[in-house]
């Protein structure tokens, strides 16, 4: 099935079998998301989640949608993951090759709680002011997607302390965002 995200907060609901949820309509202003809600993510149906590059791109805190590796998102661009503990210091910079999405581990409460342990633990590659990449985590009962951007350029290999973490849609039941694999993510659409 295909289920296709309206304007503002959606619930969606797959079928049977792999599911296909496309995001596309999430950014409510250019400064405020309604997020939607996806109620049967089924990693082991290979369901399926993609999100609209020039949607997100519209909100002032994301001038640019990138990779972990720095590397723009493009019309078509396969997404890769890379778990991350974020809970103590992890510096991403030399294995976060064609790395697209974050998944990180550990329990968090909310966007704040992850906000707070990227801000102080954790480095990547360059990244110019208003970069932005997809992240997901999870609070042990449902996984949340995410993205974080930076509010000022960021230095190669030093902390990410501009981080913002602005929630985008949540997984209902799905308890462990690093279960999510690449065969999860539909194509990047621009």
């Amino acid at each position: 099935d295909i289920i296709n995200g309206g304007i503002g907060t959606v619930s969606m609901t797959g079928g049977a079998g792999a599911d296909d949820f496309k995001l596309l309509n999430i950014v409510n202003s250019i400064t405020s998301v309604q997020a939607d809600t996806i109620t049967d993510f089924t990693i082991a149906q290979t369901d399926q989640i993609g999100f609209s590059d020039s949607d997100l791109a519209t909100l002032t805190a994301v001038g640019n949608m990138i990779g972990l590796d720095a590397t723009d998102l493009s019309n078509g661009t396969t997404l890769a993951v890379l778990e991350v503990n974020a809970t103590a210091t992890v510096d991403i910079s030399g294995s976060d090759t064609n790395l697209d999405v974050a998944l990180f581990s550990g329990n968090y409460a909310n966007a704040a709680a992850l906000q707070a342990d990227i801000r102080a633990n954790m480095s990547v590659g360059a990244l110019s002011a208003n970069d932005a990449f997809l992240a997901f985590y999870d609070n042990g009962t449902d996984t949340t997607a995410a993205v974080v951007s930076t509010t000022a350029a960021v230095s190669e290999e030093a902390a990410v302390a501009v981080a913002i973490v602005t929630d985008i849609a949540t997984l209902s039941g799905l308890a462990d965002a690093t279960t999510i694999t690449a065969s999860n993510f539909l194509l990047v659409v621009t």
